[in-house]
């Protein structure tokens, strides 16, 4: 139940403070404190809402029009969003070059590439989006469709959980099998990590694989899991990824 009397800066302020966040992931972490998004969301999208309560962030359908990415800031006492991309901003199609329209049903998990890129899942779409110089004018952003043969002969769109880009040095990769109840280790001895590959993990084929950045073909490295999701590379004693 979502209770309106708890103060906006006692929540989540690690994830908020100074961060882009998905709105999907905004909503996924105040709810499970117990806090109701309208009047958040609305300061963001300046639309009126439906009058209802947002319960868990499957049920918040943030799309199009709506931002698809936010900037969160804490500020006297109350959370400010600032709108960094609208779910319907135009983009490079990666694997084309073309000017294409983004239609974002699913934004969804996030992290940084190598150069410093916001990188996050539309995750129903089978879809990867690049933003480039965030918050500026000259911000970019570019837009990945997802195939893979693990879905069907030739390759068939496939929905991604999470996606990884291995930083100099990796040691292992880390899944989490959901399904399962799982977590496992991926080594590559021989040869390593190339440094700024990526990896993305499938959370309804079961698979983890290398992500071809200019096609957006996934190749299975892993197969057979339950459900295949979030993914941390390891170097040096410490985890890499951005959380």
């Amino acid at each position: 139940m979502c209770r309106r009397d708890l103060l906006l800066p006692d929540v989540c302020r690690d994830a908020v403070h100074g961060l882009h966040l998905s709105l999907n992931g905004l909503a996924d972490c105040f709810h499970k404190r117990g806090f109701c998004l309208r009047r958040v969301i609305s300061e963001v999208t300046d639309v009126e809402l439906p009058g209802r309560r947002f319960g868990p962030h499957k049920d918040l359908i943030l799309r199009r029009v709506f931002p698809a990415l936010v900037r969160a800031r804490l500020w006297n006492g109350n959370v400010l969003l600032e709108p960094v991309l609208n779910g319907n901003a135009a983009a490079t199609d990666i694997a084309s070059g073309a000017t294409v329209s983004l239609n974002l049903t699913d934004p969804d998990s996030m992290t940084k590439d190598l150069k410093g890129n916001i990188v996050f899942t539309s995750q129903a779409d089978s879809e990867l989006v690049f933003v480039g110089h965030v918050g500026t004018s000259e911000q970019t952003v570019g837009l990945l469709g997802i195939t893979s043969t693990a879905t069907g002969p030739g390759g068939a769109p496939i929905t991604i959980d999470d996606t990884a880009f291995a930083p100099p040095a990796a040691a292992y990769l880390l899944v989490t099998d959901v399904g399962g109840g799982v977590i496992y280790r991926i080594d590559r001895a021989a040869f390593g990590f190339e440094p700024g590959q990526a990896y993305s993990a499938s959370d309804t084929a079961g698979v983890v694989g290398t992500l071809n950045l200019d096609t957006g073909v996934l190749t299975p490295i892993v197969t057979g899991m339950s459900s295949a999701r979030g993914l941390l590379f390891v170097k040096s004693g410490r985890h890499s990824g951005p959380d």
